[in-house]
């Protein structure tokens, strides 16, 4: 019975499925708001929060937004192989002189659907 019980839990084990996240999860859908040529550094900030990171050169600021969500499935116990599934979201905000220039969103969905 005990070795009946030890083969289920590492079965159960093997079967497990993991969910990370890379970066700070932010709201796409804000990003209807953003005007260039008008909108703010300052408004930008209290729209979307801080950025994972900021960039500089002689003329222009760049803030990076992104947020990278990871599901692994084990496949099997005795083949250790993982089935990776990953959604990215990423917005790069440039900045001139504290306004807004220019703004890229891209998307890449899961390959699958997920149960969230």
């Amino acid at each position: 019975m005990k070795t009946v019980l030890m083969l289920s839990l590492l079965f159960l084990v093997g079967c497990a499925t993991v969910n990370m996240n890379r970066g700070n999860e932010f709201d796409e859908t804000k990003t209807n708001r953003l005007i260039k040529g008008q909108t703010t550094k300052e408004e930008v900030l209290k729209l979307l929060g801080e950025p994972m990171s900021k960039s500089f050169t002689a003329d222009n600021e760049t803030w990076k937004y992104f947020y990278q969500k990871i599901i692994s499935k084990a496949q099997s116990f005795i083949v250790t192989t993982a089935k990776v599934d990953t959604e990215i979201k990423s917005l790069d905000i440039t900045f001139t002189n504290g306004v807004l220039s220019d703004y890229v969103y891209t998307f890449q969905p899961f390959k699958e659907k997920h149960e969230q």
